[in-house]
């Protein structure tokens, strides 16, 4: 049998909290550049697409400006985890 706490007991709970009066520290943060439309375009462009290794270029390209993941998430991407 499961106890349900009460609105009353819950909000008594929470109003002796010693960390109420407690600013919290504000972290600064950073700014990444990102490419511009041009930038990336350009980018797109150099794979060779008419080789394997051009059309693999090409697709993790394609794989790291659509879904915004880091090179190092991409590389371990298997079949499984996009089917």
């Amino acid at each position: 049998m499961v106890k349900q706490r009460s609105a009353e007991s819950s909000n008594r709970r929470y109003a002796d909290n010693p960390t109420a009066g407690i600013k919290k520290q504000s972290v600064a943060q950073k700014e990444f550049p990102s490419f511009t439309h041009t930038q990336a375009l350009k980018l797109l462009k150099q794979p060779y697409l008419k080789t394997w290794d051009g059309i693999r270029d090409f697709a993790l390209l394609l794989v790291l400006a659509d879904t915004g993941c880091r090179i190092s998430e991409a590389l371990f991407l298997t079949l499984s985890d996009i089917i």
